[in-house]
């Protein structure tokens, strides 16, 4: 019962601390309307910070969770999904994600990823890019030191034992190296978008007089394969694809 407590306390709270915008007055300013179940104005707040060119987890989080309570569910998802992004291993952002898209109406099956694709993005979502370049930098320093204690040990079983760590400590720079680009390519993305209106038509071409394949709701995820003009293909986690206005999907 104490860990319901808790669990329901977390879901959709703000989260009031964060080292670049703790002390900003529209910041704390937001998070009172907020408190306040003024949902109307934290939105507006949050988002005068945003363009003001703040790119923060925490601010992306509190945005999502004042537009779901204002029954806005495309946004809410639209903005957890940024916020998970830039902090893929916060679990408060993915347990509101994932407790707001259970409220979307349409329940779209996912084809099943390749085992290892799946494996490499669980190891990689562990951490933040910043966090994975920090890895990196540690790493290459025990690297180095490695290679130094190599040159000035005589020791030939010392030396061994140093020349196996500078080679495992080679590896893990690498990795790191790369699964830090992974997350910065990851949050630079364009081509994942969420469906921000109540309803959007799937057209067979970019085109009104295209038919109506069906129909799909707001909080849905969508990869955006294609653009023409005002229309973008889109194709969904089932395999499935068709045309639908711009004006209905929101780019995470």
């Amino acid at each position: 019962m104490k860990r319901i407590q808790i669990i329901t306390l977390l879901t959709f709270g703000v989260l009031h601390l964060t080292p670049i915008i703790a002390q900003n007055a529209l910041f704390k300013q937001a998070n009172e309307s907020y408190n306040k179940k003024d949902y109307g104005s934290a939105i507006s707040s949050y988002h005068q910070l945003i363009d003001k060119g703040y790119k923060d987890a925490v601010l992306y989080y509190n945005l999502g969770n004042a537009y779901f309570k204002n029954e806005q569910l495309g946004n809410a998802v639209l903005w957890y999904e940024r916020a998970l992004r830039l902090s893929p291993d916060n679990k408060d952002i993915q347990y509101n994600l994932a407790f707001a898209n259970q409220q979307t109406t349409d329940r779209i099956e996912s084809i099943p990823p390749f085992f290892l694709k799946t494996w490499i993005l669980s190891v990689q979502n562990l951490f933040s890019a910043k966090q994975w370049a920090v890895f990196s930098l540690f790493f290459c320093a025990l690297l180095v030191i490695s290679i130094l204690l190599i040159v000035l040990i005589s020791n030939y079983k010392a030396r061994m034992t140093f020349f196996f760590l500078a080679c495992a400590m080679f590896l893990f720079t690498i990795l790191s190296i790369v699964f830090a680009g992974l997350q910065t390519n990851n949050a630079n993305r364009t081509d994942e978008g969420i469906v921000i209106q109540n309803s959007a038509s799937i057209k067979s071409m970019p085109d009104d007089a295209g038919t109506d394949l069906f129909t799909v709701h707001e909080g849905t995820k969508v990869k955006i394969t294609d653009r023409v003009g005002e229309w973008l293909e889109v194709q969904f986690s089932n395999g499935s694809q068709g045309w639908v206005l711009s004006e209905g999907i929101e780019v995470i």
